[in-house]
């Protein structure tokens, strides 16, 4: 019972820890989202995480934040994703234009929209989400904020068109198109599959693929389709070892290099690296000429 209650004062120790290490990053740290505001967001998020979730075993379904409102089936996984989008902006990119032409590939629940919306209120987007009960979500999104020039789509990206499975883990944020994965995926649905190269009839200022396991292939598709060039700036969340014996990573990394971009790669490295461990690699890239 002893070492049961220390070991569990020394794990809120630690969170405590890495909250005010995150708290005191938003500060120092240079962002494109206001500094305060995130700042003070992050703090009541992590309150009701900590007090009503984890002590309380409350369970929200919603949020308000930063002037938007959200639904969601997990607020475990709401603030993981909070995190990752808001707070270390994953999908931060400077345009020159007020409204720049923006696809986010794999929506989810909507946080990667509002995000690009709270950056550039002017912007014209178009999302993608497979799923049917989070396209449901997504579709809430967009109608509770009142999200103009924003466009979304119940399919999955491919490299063409036809139907797919799907796989997921019920209320859980993982997806993907094969059962290949760290955790199992327990649950299918056969979702419209489009190619992503009909989506691109102007130039993209940004594009965001997560796509759980497509990622290649797609990008292949609108290379091969002489689409890729029309993209200014890209975040491909590559998901590495979803097939622990599939080792294609340079694949991308070839196919930007031949196409003409630039690209930085970010990783969180694990404590020890085992042979065959999944690993998300986000490819930031950039087209290096100023035309397409």
């Amino acid at each position: 019972m002893i070492k049961k209650t220390f070991n569990w004062v020394l794990r809120k120790f630690h969170y405590a820890a890495m909250v005010t290490q995150t708290a005191l990053s938003i500060l120092i740290n240079g962002r494109l989202l206001p500094k305060g505001q995130v700042f003070l967001t992050y703090l009541k998020i992590q309150f009701k995480l900590f007090f009503l979730f984890w002590l309380l075993g409350y369970k929200p379904k919603s949020e308000s934040f930063l002037g938007y409102k959200i639904r969601f089936h997990n607020y475990g996984i709401f603030t993981f994703v909070f995190d990752e989008i808001f707070v270390e902006e994953h999908y931060a990119f400077r345009s020159e234009k007020p409204a720049p032409f923006i696809i986010d590939c794999g929506s989810n629940y909507g946080m990667s929209i509002l995000f690009f919306k709270k950056l550039y209120p002017q912007a014209t987007i178009i999302g993608f989400e497979p799923g049917g009960a989070v396209y449901a979500d997504l579709k809430n999104t967009v109608a509770i904020n009142q999200l103009s020039n924003v466009t979304v789509h119940n399919c999955a990206v491919s490299d063409q068109a036809g139907s797919l499975n799907f796989y997921y883990v019920e209320n859980q944020l993982g997806t993907s198109i094969n059962q290949h994965g760290s955790q199992q995926l327990t649950v299918s649905e056969v979702v419209k599959a489009v190619p992503l190269s009909d989506y691109i009839t102007q130039e993209v200022d940004f594009l965001k693929i997560d796509i759980e396991g497509a990622e290649e292939s797609v990008l292949h598709e609108i290379a091969n389709k002489d689409k890729l060039k029309l993209v200014k700036e890209l975040v491909i969340e590559y998901h590495h070892h979803l097939d622990p014996d599939n080792d294609r990573f340079s694949g991308i990394l070839n196919l930007l290099e031949e196409q003409g971009y630039g690209y930085q790669i970010h990783t969180i490295k694990k404590p020890l690296i085992r042979s065959r461990d999944f690993q998300d690699i986000l490819i930031y890239a950039y087209r290096k000429s100023s035309t397409p």
